[in-house]
């Protein structure tokens, strides 16, 4: 029973080291994101712009898991 209760705290302990790098991952992708989108470093043809916009949906998806 002890070594059930160890492994699920350290199971426990990964997952939340896991889902705080994930979303700092993800907040880290939308404000690059925003950078590319206002064409900061140069115009953007509407293949990219696309392109982009699905790399900022999954980024705002993964940020609020």
């Amino acid at each position: 029973m002890e070594e059930a209760k160890s492994a699920d705290r350290i199971k426990s302990a990964f997952l939340a080291t896991h889902v705080a790098r994930a979303a700092h991952t993800a907040q880290s992708i939308i404000g690059f994101s925003g950078i590319l989108r206002q064409e900061l470093a140069g115009p953007l043809n509407p293949e990219q712009t696309k392109q982009l916009g699905m790399v900022c949906e999954s980024a705002d998806t993964c940020s609020r898991l």
